[in-house]
């Protein structure tokens, strides 16, 4: 299966909303036009102006899942003339596929997502069988949006030190690390626990702060909060797309890659190893599923190995016409681990979907009874 993470926001022509009458009929519907043109929903009167971080759509449609179209696509409109994000990455050719690394100064241009939109208002009882909604959009980046509700909830006050609680390849991880920067000032004697977690669920990820506060996740920044801050870890294990080919030993470890392929394109990895230890290989499925690839080979300090051997998968999509993703994670370790853990961990909400796949949730916990020695993630994105 493969995961979404390329975003496309659909030129859409800029819509405006009307609240004058339907087209009426004969006499006996003369009654009813005169209503339908006097009415104005109170979702129009109620939504907010925009502002620096936050920007507002109106939609009007024939049930709420079309007024919602709209809205968004109003938000869109807005956001086309003045809103790009540019992400960091360089790409290289591999034989027939494109492979791009996080860590370069190519700069790529997307547009902006609008699936994180909250619905602000909603009026489905006007008399002119329409739905009217507000949806709203904060543009601020997501560690910005938590460290302000965080700060708020603390009444403004900074803390000393900042205790994060949860998964550790969440805790560790980059985004963790820039949110702890921001909420920590010196001089403060304020000790503050943050506690976090992650979960798939109907198709998006979503990160929960303390026990409360969710927050939608845009798939393009998912391996920012599974690739652990690895300033004080040697980058032992490191996965990639290789070609049919005899695989080369990679001049530089990452420890994330993310690679481009088409859609019916055939790929194998290519695993190589700066230290002995068992490798195991995991699939992260867009419903956050966990299939396990590879359990427990052995492998030297010297090794480089294609997967499948004398084989190969086919990048396939989920939708037609839409890109979709895969994420791999690789686990090097000391010793055999024992996926019969998985069945131990009964986090709110997982739940064993069958003897090979697990949920994400538990994923993350497990990996708390594992300790690796090396970690490498891969994002293989499948373009139509």
């Amino acid at each position: 299966m493969l995961v979404f993470i390329r975003f496309i926001i659909l030129g859409v022509a800029a819509f405006v909303v009307s609240c004058g009458m339907l087209p009426g009929g004969g006499d006996d519907s003369e009654s009813d036009a005169a209503a339908d043109e006097r009415y104005r929903s109170f979702c129009i009167d109620k939504a907010p102006a925009d502002s620096q971080y936050f920007v507002t759509g109106v939609g009007v449609g024939k049930d709420v899942m079309a007024a919602r179209q709209f809205a968004l696509a109003d938000i869109a409109q807005k956001l086309s003339s003045t809103v790009s994000v540019t992400t960091v990455a360089t790409t290289r050719q591999l034989d027939d596929y494109e492979s791009e690394s996080f860590d370069q100064d190519v700069s790529i241009k997307s547009n902006v997502s609008v699936s994180n939109a909250v619905e602000l208002c909603r009026d489905d009882r006007a008399p002119i069988e329409q739905v009217f909604v507000v949806y709203q959009l904060d543009k601020r980046p997501l560690v910005q949006k938590v460290y302000a509700d965080i700060l708020g909830s603390w009444s403004g006050e900074y803390a000393g030190v900042v205790n994060f609680k949860g998964p550790t390849i969440l805790t560790g991880s980059r985004f963790a690390s820039e949110l702890q920067s921001k909420l920590v000032r010196e001089g403060s004697e304020q000790v503050r626990t943050v506690v976090v977690d992650l979960q798939r669920q109907n198709n998006r990820w979503v990160l929960s702060v303390n026990d409360g506060a969710t927050y939608g996740i845009d798939d393009r920044s998912f391996l920012s909060f599974i690739s652990p801050n690895f300033g004080r870890t040697v980058k032992a294990l490191d996965i990639d797309i290789a070609s049919g080919q005899a695989p080369e030993r990679p001049v530089e470890f990452r420890f994330a890659r993310s690679v481009r392929l088409r859609n019916g394109d055939d790929f194998n990895f290519r695993i190589a190893s700066r230290r002995n230890g068992y490798l195991s290989l995991f699939n992260i499925y867009e419903d956050g599923r966990i299939a396990n690839l590879i359990e427990n080979r052995p492998v030297s300090g010297q090794d480089v190995l294609h997967y499948p051997e004398g084989g190969s998968f086919t990048s396939l999509l989920l939708e037609d016409g839409r890109t979709t993703y895969d994420i791999y994670i690789g686990v090097l370790t000391e010793t055999p681990i024992l996926l019969s853990e998985f069945a131990k961990l009964t986090a709110e909400g997982g739940y064993l979907a069958g003897d090979e796949h697990y949920q994400f949730d538990q994923f993350l916990r497990w990996f708390d009874f594992v300790n690796p020695i090396g970690v490498s993630t891969l994002e293989a994105r499948t373009e139509p």
